[in-house]
């Protein structure tokens, strides 16, 4: 049980630890939500790398929003099914990779207590196929202009979201992503993109989910990220919040 929903989960996951040590483990991801849908009536979340569907059980003790739900790994996307099936009404499950553009791709799914991440191989073969958001949202149309877009796939993050800067600007979500140069984030120019694009307000949390900074999208937001994330202990990472200046209000209750 997570949250007040259950969730079936492989033996092994972190999941439990996480919150056995930090009960408020992620449960910033539940308030962004919730402030957005205060804002935003019929606002809508797409989850890309749902894993299990904890992110909709955590947004879902919170506030009660329409989700679609991505997860490319088929052992995972089973288990996804399974615990959504009693949220239905309001969860629609895609089963694919996203990638920045669509193709086949040099990657492979690692899973590794819990979760899959997507990895680089060498040497010649048919690849995996990769789905663009673009293609995945024209069969899930009510998810054409979501308020929030959570992207957790432990090695795509960035590139995904510099393949969505089209949606970014049309419908301009809050963009909730994972930053870590170490397990290959890396997409130069991609802050500069998001201000042109019209974002304005950055939250920066820990992996536990506590805010530890907050600042203005700028022409040095990419060094400033950089800086907190070599200030993190070995294995931390960054989880990044970036609101349209549209969502300006939003931004300053969430900074608090």
């Amino acid at each position: 049980m997570l949250d007040g929903t259950p969730l079936v989960i492989p033996i092994g996951h972190a999941l439990p630890l996480y919150r056995t040590l930090h009960p408020d483990y992620s449960a910033n991801i539940g308030l962004i939500a919730a402030t957005l849908a205060r804002r935003h009536p019929g606002m809508r979340l797409i989850d890309i790398g749902a894993n299990v569907g904890d992110t909709v059980a955590i947004v879902f003790r919170q506030v009660r929003i329409p989700v679609l739900c991505i997860e490319g790994d088929p052992y995972y996307a089973r288990l996804l099914r399974r615990n959504m099936r009693p949220l239905s009404d309001l969860v629609e499950i895609h089963e694919g990779l996203v990638g920045g553009v669509a193709g086949m791709a040099m990657v492979e799914l690692r899973r590794n207590v819990g979760t899959a991440a997507i990895r680089p191989v060498s040497g010649s073969g048919p690849g995996v196929r990769m789905e663009s958001l673009s293609a995945i949202l024209s069969t899930h149309p009510a998810f054409a202009a979501p308020g929030l877009i959570k992207i957790d796939t432990d090695g795509l993050d960035m590139e995904i979201l510099a393949g969505a800067l089209d949606l970014a600007a049309r419908a301009k979500p809050v963009l909730f992503f994972e930053y870590d140069p170490g397990a290959g984030h890396a997409q130069p120019g991609l802050f500069q993109s998001l201000l042109c694009a019209g974002y304005h307000g950055l939250l920066l949390y820990d992996n536990i989910g506590r805010l530890i900074r907050h600042s203005i999208l700028d022409g040095d937001a990419a060094i400033s990220v950089a800086a907190q994330y070599r200030a993190l202990p070995p294995g931390g990472y960054l989880d990044l919040a970036v609101f349209h200046v549209d969502d300006d209000e939003s931004f300053r209750e969430l900074a608090i």
